[in-house]
């Protein structure tokens, strides 16, 4: 399973638009990959809405920390995973039961120091994926 998942990650990270049906790909619109191929994060839809981010930069030393974060805009609900590592972020998240009509947004999240804190961090957010 878990190699499954890593080979959906892995095409949507490649920007590719993986559909579960027609009807649901042809209700869908928005979403994809954005950032540097260095640090990209993917919204799209794989039986459910697959949430997917990775980093590949080194030189972010130890104290680096990452995760992915899911957002349903429409009802402000959202899942994040824990903070780990940047150089051992390969993060992905899949929505089993996506609402239609709900817009949807993944984001990566970087804090170079390590911490939730305001300054030494960046967010790279997906384009709206409206479902």
């Amino acid at each position: 399973m878990r190699t499954a998942v890593s080979a959906v990650a892995a095409t949507a990270m490649a920007g590719a638009v993986v559909t579960g049906t027609a009807g649901v790909a042809a209700a869908s619109s928005g979403g994809g990959c954005t950032g540097p191929e260095t640090k990209q994060v993917c919204v799209t839809v794989a039986e459910g809405i697959l949430f997917a981010a990775r980093i590949t930069s080194e030189g972010h030393g130890v104290d680096c920390k990452a995760r992915l974060v899911a957002h349903d805009d429409t009802t402000g609900w959202s899942w994040g995973q824990a903070l780990t590592r940047c150089d051992r972020l390969t993060g992905n998240f899949t929505l089993p039961n996506p609402t239609p009509g709900h817009q949807y947004r993944g984001e990566l999240q970087i804090f170079f120091n390590g911490k939730n804190a305001n300054e030494g961090y960046e967010f790279i957010q997906t384009p709206a994926f409206l479902y």
